[in-house]
């Protein structure tokens, strides 16, 4: 791995790099609009970076965060070790609240949707939407948190794919997530049927025909070197 970990406490500025890590244990996850999550495990070097693997801080990695959800200590080999896992920032999305409500029923896009949720957040967090979408009709939007919209997003358009990169929180149409190319490094395991002899073939498949081949619900583990 050439991309630092980096590793921040809750309302500090102050960022330092975990190296005491078990890099085969390194790895990232997402399953279709799921859980998107890092895990690692480390040992106790006495560093700054370790003394803060704590929960609710935060693992940056490749431009994206992951807030410690757990963190695990084993000492059965001779020294203390942490088993973290983190999800991606993006599931902190539950904290920002729209109490206003636009009373009685109208037709929504997405975009609309994300933009009375997310305008003016403090969380720093924005949206993209990739494709089109035909229009909803919603009763009394609001009164809800933005998770519990992305939520409604999913129900109401039951083809899209929602992907956060970073901050960002990507609303794909399926045609258009599906369009996608791998160009970093990625292995893909879907319910560990894929072996590392695929390894070789992945950055010339497409996600569609990797679907289609496994005939399995898609699940990502990502290693970005």
């Amino acid at each position: 791995m050439t991309k630092p970990v980096l590793i921040q406490a809750k309302n500090s500025s102050s960022i330092d790099r975990l190296t005491s890590f078990v890099p085969d244990s390194f790895a990232i996850t997402w399953e279709m609009n799921g859980d998107f999550k890092l895990s690692l495990t480390t040992w106790n070097d006495g560093s700054p970076a370790y003394a803060n693997l704590s929960v609710e801080n935060t693992i940056k990695y490749d431009g994206s965060e992951y807030v410690i959800k757990q963190a695990t200590p084993d000492y059965s080999q001779g020294i203390e070790t942490l088993s973290i896992s983190a999800t991606h920032v993006y599931s902190e999305v539950g904290q920002i609240y729209q109490r206003k409500v636009k009373k009685g029923d109208a037709n929504y896009t997405p975009t609309d949707i994300l933009e009375y949720f997310f305008k003016d957040n403090k969380l720093g967090f924005s949206y993209n939407v990739i494709g089109n979408f035909s229009k909803q009709k919603i009763t009394d939007l609001g009164n809800c948190s933005a998770k519990d919209a992305l939520s409604k997003i999913l129900e109401l358009w039951s083809d899209c794919v929602i992907y956060p990169v970073g901050r960002v929180i990507k609303v794909y149409t399926r045609d258009n997530f599906l369009k996608i190319t791998v160009t970093e490094l990625i292995i893909l395991i879907v319910l560990q049927r894929l072996t590392l002899n695929t390894i070789a073939l992945i950055s010339s498949i497409k996600l569609e025909q990797l679907v289609q081949l496994l005939k399995r619900p898609l699940q990502l583990v990502i290693l970005r070197s």
